[in-house]
C-alpha cells in the first residue's frame, strides 16, 4: 500500500514535482534516497567478496565485472552478505554491485523475474516468464550490454520484440519487476 513518487529532472526546464502535500525528496530519509553499490578489485584468485548489505536475492543485485553485466547463477551467486563468482575475476578487474529495491530499516524489494534467451541470427521476438513488464521499466542485456528502450526494444504483455536480430549464440538478458 506504500505510494512512491518520482522526482524528474528531464532535459531543458521541465521538471515534475508530487503535489503539495505529497511526500517529496526532502521528506525522505537519506536512505530511502540512495542505493548501495559495493565496488571490489579483483586479484585473479578471489571468489568470494562481502557485500555492505544482504539483499532478498542475486535477482535484486546487478554485478558488474569491467563493466559487463554478470549472469546470476551462471557468473555468481549470492548467500547472505557474500558475493561468489563461479571463477574468478581477473588481477585489477572492477567489481561493482548494484543493490536494488525499497530501502526501510532492512531492504524490501519485490522479486526480480529473470529471463535469458539465445539469438539465432533472425528471431527478433522472445517470450518473457511473466506479463506485467513495460519497456521502460525493464533492463534488457544483449551479451551483456545494456540495450535502450524503445529504440532497441519494446515489451507488450510477455512479448519482448528487439528492432535487430541478435546474431547466433548470442545472450539475450531480461531482469525486471513487477
Amino acid at each position: 500500500s506504500s505510494v512512491i513518487y518520482v522526482v524528474h529532472r528531464g532535459i531543458g526546464s521541465f521538471q515534475m514535482k508530487p503535489p503539495t502535500g505529497s511526500v517529496g525528496q526532502d521528506e525522505l530519509a537519506a536512505n530511502l534516497k540512495s542505493f548501495t553499490n559495493d565496488v571490489f578489485t579483483g586479484n585473479g584468485s578471489a571468489v568470494a567478496f562481502t557485500l555492505s548489505e544482504t539483499p532478498p536475492n542475486s535477482n535484486s543485485v546487478l554485478v558488474f565485472v569491467d563493466g559487463i553485466l554478470q549472469k546470476s547463477s551462471t557468473n555468481y551467486s549470492i548467500s547472505g552478505t557474500t558475493l561468489t563468482f563461479t571463477s574468478a575475476p581477473d588481477t585489477s578487474a572492477e567489481i561493482e554491485a548494484k543493490h536494488f529495491g525499497i530501502r526501510g530499516v532492512v531492504r524490501r524489494s519485490t522479486d526480480f523475474q529473470y529471463d535469458s534467451f539465445t539469438g539465432n541470427g533472425s528471431l527478433t521476438t522472445f517470450t518473457l516468464s511473466t506479463s506485467g513488464a513495460t519497456t521502460n521499466s525493464a533492463f534488457i542485456f544483449y551479451n551483456g550490454i545494456a540495450l535502450k528502450p524503445t529504440s532497441d526494444y519494446s515489451i507488450s504483455g510477455t512479448t519482448l520484440t528487439l528492432t535487430f536480430a541478435p546474431v547466433a549464440s548470442s545472450e539475450i538478458m531480461a531482469r525486471y519487476q513487477l
